[in-house]
């Protein structure tokens, strides 16, 4: 049996690379926060943890006023946009 990967582990390291202007810390806490309801309710369940990582990093990014568009958040995370558009909904 694989183990679980819990995409709250990368959350703080992509925060970083998206560069939120010294407020990384803030929105990794809120985007942890966001993933962490992701599990709660079932979204996270058989999905890679990029893409609910990117999603809740483009969540959390508006919450605290940062415009990352999703072109952005892939690059970044290397995932689909495809993938990031259906984490989103």
């Amino acid at each position: 049996q694989v183990p679980v990967i819990e995409p709250t582990h990368y959350i703080e390291r992509f925060a970083a690379k998206l560069e939120f202007e010294g407020k990384e810390l803030e929105v990794a806490v809120t985007a942890r926060k966001i993933a962490n309801r992701m599990k709660k309710d079932w979204i996270q369940t058989g999905r890679r943890p990029e893409g609910i990582c990117g999603a809740a990093l483009i969540v959390a990014a508006r919450m605290h006023g940062f415009r990352r568009t999703q072109s952005e958040v892939v690059e970044v995370m290397r995932i689909c946009e495809q993938t990031l558009k259906n984490r989103l909904m």
